[in-house]
């Protein structure tokens, strides 16, 4: 499969095929923060719409880079220009923190009214790992690294970019 049911985006498998030719450029990885713990205050119907809705503003954020779904809540953008990776990546965490405000304190709010533990750490933001593909034999594994570094800003507190 070519392409991501629910967000019409690329997939993993598409992604690498896509720019395996590459030797510069930069990959983000980009992963929505506990949108797990939304959809069990949300509601399936409702979390599906929201995660369409913030591919759409990858894309839109991204304007004209590849942005692919790699895994549930995960999404791969494949930046051309290395130099504007940074900048990149900043502008969806910022973009992501100003467009979902009313949906944040939506889930905190049901969250309470459930008697749920709250969450560690911001709801609905991004953590974002960067990888560099000229600082790896090839896109895979500047994929594979990115990956790592998301894991990393999630573990360091969420909703940041670790390169």
């Amino acid at each position: 499969m070519e392409r991501d049911e629910l967000t019409g985006l690329p997939t993993k498998t598409k992604f690498l095929e896509d720019v395996a030719a590459w030797r510069t450029g930069a990959i983000l990885y980009v992963d929505i923060d506990q949108l797990r713990f939304a959809n069990a205050v949300m509601g399936h119907a409702r979390t599906d719409a929201l995660l369409k809705s913030m591919a759409r503003l990858i894309e839109v954020v991204c304007n004209g880079e590849m942005v692919a779904r790699v895994s549930g809540v995960q999404f791969a953008v494949f930046v051309r220009e290395a130099a504007d990776a940074r900048s990149l990546a900043a502008a969806l965490c910022t973009a992501f923190q100003r467009a979902y405000q009313a949906e944040r304190a939506e889930v905190l709010a049901g969250a309470q009214a459930a008697g749920v533990i709250q969450p560690k750490g911001p709801v609905l933001t991004v953590s974002i790992g960067l990888a560099t593909v000229a600082d790896y034999a090839g896109t895979k594994e500047a994929l594979e690294t990115a990956t790592g570094l998301a894991h990393a800003a999630v573990v360091a507190g969420r909703d940041r970019v670790v390169a």
